[in-house]
C-alpha cells in the first residue's frame, strides 16, 4: 500500500506507532501464512456504536535460518474494511434532558456489518482516521 513502509517490520512498527492494535490468526489449511490485522477502535461514551477500522495483511512464511525478519516473512496487503459494532450498553441518561451517556462497563459487543474500504494510500486511511475520530 502506497505511504506504507516495504518491510514487515517496519509496516508493523509504524501501524503500531500510529495507535493500530495487532493481531494473529492462522486460516484453515494453510501452512506458512497467517492473517495479519491492524485495528484501531473508534467509539464514545454518548453513543453505542462502535467502529473498528482493520487493515488486513496475508504473511507468508519462510524458513531460512540465515534470513532476517523480514527475509522470512513476507506482507502482502489484502484490504481494509470498517465494522460496525452495537456496544449493548445500559443507558444512564444524562445531567441534561436529551443527554445520553453509556455505562462502558456494561459493553457487550455485537456484530452488525462489515463494509469493505476502498483504499489505495495510507493517507486515504488517515482520512478516515480523521473523520471516525470526530
Amino acid at each position: 500500500m502506497r505511504g506504507l513502509p516495504e518491510d514487515g517490520s517496519a509496516i508493523d512498527g509504524f501501524l503500531r506507532k500510529e495507535g493500530f492494535k495487532c493481531r494473529e490468526q492462522e486460516p484453515d489449511g494453510v501452512e506458512y501464512s497467517l492473517w495479519r490485522t491492524y485495528s484501531k477502535d473508534f467509539k464514545r461514551i454518548d453513543s453505542n456504536v462502535m467502529f473498528r477500522l482493520v487493515i488486513r495483511y496475508m504473511v507468508q512464511i519462510h524458513d531460512d535460518p540465515d534470513g532476517s525478519y523480514d527475509d522470512n516473512h513476507q506482507f502482502f496487503y489484502e484490504d481494509t474494511y470498517l465494522t460496525v459494532f452495537d456496544r449493548q450498553m445500559i443507558d444512564e441518561g444524562g445531567l441534561f434532558a436529551g443527554d445520553k451517556y453509556y455505562d462502558e462497563e456494561t459493553e457487550s459487543l455485537r456484530k452488525v456489518d462489515r463494509y469493505e474500504i476502498r483504499v489505495s494510500s495510507y493517507p486515504e486511511i488517515q482520512n478516515l482516521v480523521g473523520v471516525l475520530g470526530s
